[in-house]
């Protein structure tokens, strides 16, 4: 049962900070880009381009031990990444355009590969990684919960970026707000997943 919950808090939590990340992410490459809708189309479809390959690595290469650990060693990761991506997109923004001119598509295609591909790859690796570590626990509804907490907390990541943290907070700060909370999030997947015995489950 703990590990149950720890695993669809974790979905939860992953959906959330993905869209919110995403949100901040698509507005980085518009001002990037200049805002066009060809920058736009070309970072969607890498977003789940690579997604779609970390999910296919996570169901190749499966983990066979120590799913658990492993699984909130990514999250942790996970958590910081987006921070690191903005960085570097804005160290482009003064390194890779001449100012006044505007970027071609394969300025667009491989500035954004580059940017998003650990994002994207941890992120489809861990939701297959989760629902595999669901379906240890409930195997004939596993993919359906799964989607369904994923996406319950991406509507609930997105509402609080659009709605909340986007009219009063800058970008640095809201991503500082979404780190505490999807931490918040990751101690209490690890508090069920230990449980009180100090030990992995």
């Amino acid at each position: 049962m703990h590990r149950r919950t720890a695993i669809l808090v974790a979905l939860f939590a992953l959906g959330g900070f993905t869209v919110a990340s995403q949100v901040y992410l698509l507005r980085e490459f518009l001002g990037l880009f200049g805002g066009n809708e060809l920058a736009l189309g070309t970072v969607m479809g890498l977003w789940l381009l690579l997604s779609g390959c970390g999910a296919w690595l996570a169901r190749t290469f499966p983990v066979r031990k120590g799913k658990e650990s492993f699984s909130l060693f990514l999250l942790f990761i996970l958590s910081v990444l987006p921070v690191l991506t903005l960085f570097k997109l804005g160290l482009w923004r003064t390194d890779l355009l001449p100012y006044g001119s505007m970027a071609g598509i394969w300025q667009i295609f491989s500035a954004s590969f580059l940017a998003l591909i650990p994002v994207c790859i941890l992120n489809g690796f861990l939701f297959v990684l989760l629902t595999s570590l669901l379906q240890d626990q409930d195997k004939p509804h596993a993919p359906g919960r799964a989607y369904s907490m994923e996406s319950l907390g991406g509507l609930a990541g997105g509402a609080l970026v659009n709605f909340i943290l986007l009219w009063h907070l800058p970008t640095f700060v809201s991503l500082r707000v979404l780190l505490v909370l999807f931490v918040s999030f990751l101690a209490i997947c690890t508090y069920f997943f230990f449980q009180w015995r100090g030990t992995v489950i």
